[in-house]
């Protein structure tokens, strides 16, 4: 299996995942908190759908998985996607959390067999990993 054929079933997988998880009914106006706010800007699955073509394109372009490429593409910052990922609704950190685990599988992949992985091992270490 080459690496293209291996991150493309990766990907299949999250995106069964991500379509049995989420529901297309998710009302964006009715999900603002009990202190008012603003209305989230996606759906659970539009924010799931964003991921896969992000994951796609990166694919198809032989370029990295990024946190910061993924906000981008979403047009939200880091800070939001972490605000997503700490979310009252579920289907928001479900979904983030397995987009970000797919970004940690590539770093920790990349890591190990880089020359040097210094780099895939200071942001992992950042995400969390000890």
């Amino acid at each position: 299996m080459t690496d293209k054929e291996y991150w493309n079933w990766i990907i299949d997988h999250f995106e069964a995942d991500m379509l049995a998880t989420t529901t297309e009914s998710f009302d964006k106006r009715s999900s603002v908190s009990r202190r008012g706010g603003r209305p989230y800007q996606y759906s659970p699955r539009e924010i799931g759908v964003q991921m896969v073509a992000y994951f796609r394109d990166c694919i198809e372009n032989d370029r990295p998985f990024t946190v910061m490429g993924l906000c981008l593409l979403l047009g939200i910052s880091r800070r939001g996607l972490l605000n997503l990922q700490k979310s009252s609704k579920d289907e928001f950190v479900h979904i983030v959390k397995k987009g970000k685990q797919i970004i940690e599988v590539y770093l920790e992949h990349m890591g190990q067999i880089a020359p040097n992985p210094g780099l895939q091992i200071f942001i992992l270490k950042n995400m969390g990993w000890k």
